[in-house]
């Protein structure tokens, strides 16, 4: 469901050529209303890219791609603002465990994300739009499963943002989002 800013038409037409989220307090939920736009994983071997345009103005506020069974089984990677600085973190929730596994610094401007998928993980990548592909880490596709999570409907992945104040939102412009089977 897309975040309750305006009509729908208001993320497309914002900035031409992209998609313009702004982020809700509320976590990836059922029940809050919740800034996210996916698909369906519909191959165990995927690739899913996309160019992100986001400058967080609060603390706590995120964007990015996640790999979403339900909202207590998700891995995410984000771009965070924390202490003044940016970062682009891999955040796993399974169950009521919720954890940063791993961050690195970046700059402000544009980023390229990706999530990686097999039968056994999924691997988090991010880089400059110039630059190359940096590793993030990986998680374990196990944990992100109907038997796991017990929800039946499959993982989704995605782009997402959350800003803990709605009034002082940063949009998370997404330029394209690619999703592409893998054989």
């Amino acid at each position: 469901m897309i975040g309750p800013q305006g009509p729908a038409n208001t993320y497309l037409s914002a900035r031409p050529g992209f998609l313009r989220l702004y982020g809700t307090p509320d976590e990836l939920s059922f029940r809050q209303p919740t800034t996210f736009v996916g698909r369906r994983q519909t191959e165990a071997k995927s690739v899913s890219t996309a160019r992100l345009e986001f400058d967080p103005r609060v603390e706590g506020e995120h964007a990015g791609l996640t790999v979403f069974m339900s909202p207590s089984y998700h891995c995410d990677i984000v771009k965070v603002r924390r202490g003044g600085q940016y970062f682009i973190q891999l955040v796993k929730q399974v169950s009521d465990i919720r954890t940063v596994a791993a961050e690195s610094p970046i700059g402000s401007g544009p980023l390229l994300l990706r999530i990686e998928s097999d039968a056994l993980r999924y691997n988090f990548f991010f880089a400059a739009p110039d630059g190359a592909w940096g590793s993030l880490g990986t998680a374990d596709a196990r944990l992100i499963s109907s038997e796991v999570a017990d929800v039946w409907s499959g993982a989704y992945i995605g782009m997402f943002s959350v800003s803990p104040d709605r009034t002082q939102a940063a949009p998370a412009d997404f330029d394209w989002f690619e999703y592409r089977a893998e054989k």
